[in-house]
């Protein structure tokens, strides 16, 4: 009797040290903190520890920086903002295969990748199963920047939030750079009682991709329209200033934007009299206001370039033979342009 009670009695103390080296044990793994958790399953074949293994210590280390702890298996009595699942399933045949699962506590979500490890060599799936955990997990939260994301399950730590931030990356504004455009256009306009053809020198100065100036010098002849007295002429020379806008990017190899502008132009009139009338030539200015779309197709440093314009005198100017109207670019009219440019020069 008494060698029985000495065995039970032995029973009983080994197994009360077995259950307090496993509580001490499970202690060691997750002891108390305040600082967050994660908690790190794993669920693999021998041959694949090593992944096991390399996605701990990686994960351990990521966050640890981030002020967030890792626990393997169990979070003991701390509550997790996230568990991260590790599956590796490797058949008999057929390809490898890792699934890496992210339960985000804080977000109420599951987010989960399959990765192909067959064709990468055994040095690299580790770090690809850990990578892909880590940017998983930061994706995760990402969700709590959006302004319209549902309310998160749970209030973020600051850990969260400050991992998120620094994750981010805010793209830089493209560099403005100016661009320049020189060419020739050749041009007819019509008006009411004038029609006038010529060529123009163009220059555009953009300061950016949408907005720019613009100045035309321009150079136009009338061909001679019957009087009552003999015929008319007229040759104009003048600039025309505006801006330019550009709907779509001006380095886009196709575009359309508008022409605004505001013109001034010398005009001179050459009177050609029948018999016995008397011939007398003149010059006047005259003001104009034009504008319209215009668009373009680029190839090479070569834009081929197409305008139409609606024209408006401010000041008109006219050319009379016995008080009849002969030529007039009174009113409204228009114009269309068409010509090549070199493109950012």
């Amino acid at each position: 009797m008494s060698k029985v009670w000495s065995g039970s009695f032995a029973l009983f103390v080994a197994c009360a040290v077995f259950t307090l080296e496993r509580a001490a044990s499970a202690a060691d793994v997750c002891p108390m903190s305040p600082r967050p958790v994660i908690v790190l399953t794993a669920r693999v074949k021998p041959p694949d520890q090593v992944v096991a293994d390399a996605l701990r210590e990686h994960l351990k280390t990521q966050l640890g920086d981030r002020g967030i702890d890792l626990c393997v298996g169990s979070a003991g009595k701390r509550k997790p903002i996230g568990q991260v699942t590790l599956v590796i399933d490797r058949p008999d045949s057929g390809p490898v295969t890792a699934l890496v699962r992210i339960g985000d506590a804080v977000t109420d979500k599951r987010v989960e990748r399959t990765m192909d490890l067959t064709g990468m060599p055994r040095d690299a799936r580790a770090l690809a199963v850990s990578s892909s955990a880590d940017e998983l997990l930061r994706a995760s939260w990402a969700e709590l920047m959006i302004a319209d994301a549902p309310e998160p399950k749970m209030k973020p730590p600051p850990e969260v939030m400050s991992a998120v931030t620094s994750s981010l990356v805010v793209p830089e504004p493209e560099p403005v750079t100016p661009v320049f455009q020189l060419g020739v256009l050749g041009s007819t306009g019509v008006s009411k009682d004038m029609l006038a053809l010529g060529p123009e020198v163009m220059g555009a100065y953009f300061f950016n991709g949408h907005v720019g100036t613009t100045l035309r010098l321009q150079l136009t002849f009338t061909p001679a329209k019957d009087s009552t007295n003999g015929s008319v002429k007229a040759s104009s020379q003048g600039a025309l200033m505006g801006m330019a806008l550009a709907l779509n990017s001006v380095s886009d190899p196709a575009g359309i934007g508008l022409d605004l502008g505001a013109g001034v132009r010398r005009v001179a009139f050459t009177a050609s009299a029948s018999r016995g009338a008397v011939e007398a030539s003149t010059a006047d200015w005259t003001a104009e206001l034009a504008g319209g779309p215009r668009g373009w197709l680029q190839s090479g440093p070569i834009r081929l370039t197409l305008g139409v314009e609606l024209l408006y005198a401010l000041r008109p100017t006219a050319a009379r033979d016995a008080g009849q109207v002969v030529l007039s670019n009174e009113g409204i009219g228009g114009r269309v342009s068409l010509g090549f440019l070199l493109h950012d020069l």
